[in-house]
């Protein structure tokens, strides 16, 4: 997460001078655990430095884990058990949680 972190911090902070890019006009993206890297990345920005310029001006997030309490939600319930179209089944899911969560 850090090193996400530290390079969103620098490209924000160097993006018109370096890379002739419009500051005003970056935004962060990821899939799955990339996904849930950029949100905590933006979270990061936005709540310990709320004051930070640039912003990001927007997060695109495709399929991200965003928490990891409740795998029983009811679109999980029916497709996880009835149509077996998610991509990660409930159990498999709970497992990386925690191996993510608590490393076991």
């Amino acid at each position: 997460f850090n090193d996400c972190y530290l390079a969103t911090r620098y490209f924000l902070s160097t993006a018109n001078r370096r890379f002739n890019v419009d500051p005003t006009r970056i935004g962060i993206s990821g899939d799955s655990a990339g996904g849930n890297l950029a949100a905590a990345v933006a979270a990061k920005l936005r709540t310990n430095q709320p004051n930070y310029e640039p912003r990001l001006k927007m997060q695109i997030l495709v399929y991200p884990l965003l928490q990891s309490f409740n795998f029983l939600t009811p679109s999980r319930i029916i497709y996880d058990e009835k149509y077996l179209l998610t991509i990660v089944p409930n159990k498999l899911l709970a497992f990386v949680a925690s191996n993510y969560l608590f490393g076991n």
